[in-house]
């Protein structure tokens, strides 16, 4: 069969569909996101609640995370659960009274990390703070868009724990780095969460994530005179 034909074969089947869809779905599809911006707009930790509740239920995961709105939220959910367990007040729903404002959210962060990632600029990284205290954007946000948004995963992490390091949120930076340290084993990542604990001073910390480094370079020197003057002092 022609790749043409079958191409426009599948196009109609799609339309086939998604008319099918529409007939069986659209108004409840329309009640549901609805609801979801009724529970924003109350604010509550209850009403939050709900909206866990309705996207975790078998109509959403069966019927409607075909439309980019609900595959969205499966999204917010696992951060909104993540910043839950990890005792943060100012969730992902706090920013947002729609499910459309929830989508630019997280399409901001998406492609503040994009923008590290591939514009490499020094002033993006002291933008990028200003975003995310514009935004109230927390670092669990962050670190789970840089899991399944960025496409180099361990310089996308590198690049961001270096913006929190700028405004010393090395908390911040800590959890960037050892996500890309489970990535990669690479001498600049290590020396930054060495630096890190002999800042805290967990110098134990430090030089056992030191051995990590398979073949050391002049980086690890640098590191190592600035921990020497450090505590020459």
């Amino acid at each position: 069969m022609d790749s043409n034909i079958k191409a426009e074969e599948e196009v109609l089947e799609d339309a086939k569909r998604m008319l099918i869809w529409e007939k069986l779905h659209l108004d409840n599809w329309k009640q549901a996101i609805n609801k979801v911006n009724m529970y924003l707009s109350e604010k509550t930790e209850e009403a939050y609640e709900k909206i866990v509740g309705l996207v975790k239920s078998e109509e959403v995961l069966k019927n409607y995370l075909m439309t980019s709105e609900f595959a969205y939220m499966v999204v917010v959910i696992s951060i909104y659960e993540e910043e839950k367990s990890a005792g943060i007040k100012k969730t992902i729903f706090t920013s947002s009274e729609s499910v459309e404002e929830l989508i630019n959210y997280i399409a901001k962060i998406k492609f503040w990390i994009w923008r590290l990632e591939f514009e490499e600029r020094k002033e993006d990284l002291e933008d990028f703070n200003v975003f995310i205290e514009k935004e109230d954007v927390s670092p669990i946000a962050v670190h789970f868009m840089l899991r399944i948004a960025a496409f180099d995963k361990v310089k996308a992490s590198f690049l961001v724990a270096l913006s929190y390091r700028k405004k010393r949120k090395d908390v911040e930076a800590l959890r960037m780095l050892l996500y890309a340290n489970t990535l990669e084993n690479d001498e600049l990542i290590i020396c930054e969460i060495a630096d890190i604990y002999v800042g805290i001073g967990k110098i134990e910390e430090a030089m056992n994530i030191v051995k990590m480094i398979e073949k050391p370079t002049e980086h690890i020197e640098k590191y190592m005179d600035k921990w020497e003057k450090k505590y020459a002092r």
